[in-house]
């Protein structure tokens, strides 16, 4: 007669696996992993890009719907003296663009960093600027940048949008680097905003009201700086 051990013994072996079977499982959950996820994962980064343009898209129409209303000026990166804003506060707290957390963040965006200039990634919305929005995308300095007198800096006067050629950036998609840029540079050096490799894109919103994604390898500085009048 078996003992109860044996018994049991026998009864585990009969109904679960053994080391090999297991092993073996384990490998070829392994092979698919390494087949799938980066189909996963390109997937989703797709996804993050054409909701990344979908804000962009309404960040473009809201300025252009800001410089229809100001006769011709296009909205400043950064404003001032009296109540200095950036760009995106200026255009939600006149209502040209919703007071939608989502919309000035990028899916992709996970960088929450301070960057080397001391610029926040975020802005206070509201009167009293009691609420922080994390905003993913830099405006283009050339359009204006208080204070003007200092273009060496990035402190460009304010254009009108009837003097812009039609490939002229207005916003860029750059990881939470800064809310303003006045060169590639400074997305390109920025080893947090993974912008390094050629192959790198980022989705850039034009004067022309289209957006497109564009590698690094692709950028020029013609995009960033406006025909001079």
């Amino acid at each position: 007669m078996n003992s109860l051990p044996e018994q049991f013994c026998r009864r585990f072996r009969k109904n679960f696996f053994t080391s090999f079977e297991m092993f073996a499982l384990i490998i070829v959950l392994l092979i698919l992993a390494v087949f799938v996820l980066p189909v996963f994962n390109k997937a989703r980064m797709r996804n993050y890009s054409m909701d990344c343009q979908a804000n962009m898209k309404k960040i473009i129409e809201a300025s252009l719907l800001y410089a229809k209303d100001s006769k011709g000026w296009m909205p400043m990166a950064k404003f001032g003296p009296d109540n200095p804003k950036w760009w995106c506060e200026e255009l939600m707290m006149l209502n040209y663009l919703p007071a939608d957390k989502e919309l000035l963040h990028c899916p992709a965006d996970m960088n929450y960093s301070v960057s080397g200039d001391g610029a926040v990634t975020h802005l206070y919305r509201g009167k009293h600027r009691a609420e922080i929005i994390d905003v993913s995308y830099g405006w283009n300095q050339h359009l204006g940048n208080y204070p003007f007198s200092n273009p060496a800096n990035g402190n460009f006067p304010p254009v009108k949008l009837a003097s812009l050629p039609p490939d002229t950036v207005a916003g860029v998609c750059d990881g939470g680097e800064t809310l303003m840029i006045s060169n590639w540079r400074q997305m390109i050096t920025s080893h947090s905003s993974g912008f390094l490799h050629p192959e790198v894109s980022t989705n850039l919103g034009f004067v022309d009201n289209h957006v497109e994604n564009v590698t690094r390898k692709n950028l020029k500085q013609s995009m960033l700086t406006p025909a001079k009048d």
